[in-house]
């Protein structure tokens, strides 16, 4: 019998240790929740994050401590890289439909803006094989169907290089090694940009 007894004492011991570090209740207690805040939502679809593109994970630039271009994870390279190869065949599509208003969602305004000034479309209007076509542009618009749909539907980025933690380089290499600069990037607002 005494078995028995401290058995049925020795959990409620349990209970009442557990229970005493707590502090009593008091009239102070906030108001309960109303009924529709104590509602269980019903769970929604359980899915992964879906990584977004790059800005480098790196140091926060202090004034002693600054991001090193040179000195990229090598993780955060190919990460970067593989991002910027997903903008580009993106932005080729939009070459190859000749979609001028999508090509223009992607440019920096700085750039858009170069590539629509007159100085600037003087300048490319003068090159030899438009010059030959009889090709004068005026506008923005000139310069991406003139331009821009023949030369730059088929990019391929093959190397990136880093200039800070939100802008890279991105370039081709030929089949003779060379290694050519299709654009230079910027990751703004969750999304590349062609920048200058």
């Amino acid at each position: 019998m005494k078995i028995f007894a401290v058995c049925l004492l020795i959990p409620l011991l349990l209970v009442l240790s557990c229970t005493s570090g707590q502090p009593a209740a008091t009239e102070t207690a906030a108001a309960p929740l109303p009924a529709t805040a104590r509602e269980p939502v019903p769970p929604g679809p359980i899915t992964a994050p879906v990584p977004g593109p790059v800005v480098v994970p790196g140091p926060v630039v202090t004034e002693n401590l600054i991001f090193d271009p040179g000195n990229v994870p090598r993780e955060v390279y190919n990460y970067t890289k593989l991002d910027v190869q997903n903008f580009i065949e993106k932005l080729n599509r939009i070459i190859r439909a000749r979609n001028y208003e999508g090509w223009v969602a992607n440019l920096k305004e700085d750039y858009f803006n170069e590539k629509n000034s007159p100085e600037y479309l003087l300048k490319v209007s003068a090159q030899p094989r438009l010059k030959t076509q009889g090709v004068v542009l005026t506008n923005a618009r000139d310069y991406f169907i003139h331009v821009v749909v023949p030369s730059r539907s088929r990019d391929r980025v093959d190397d990136i290089e880093f200039i800070n933690q939100r802008r890279v380089k991105a370039y081709t290499i030929t089949v003779n090694g060379q290694r050519l600069r299709l654009y230079d990037l910027e990751h703004e607002n969750g999304a590349w940009k062609i920048v200058n």
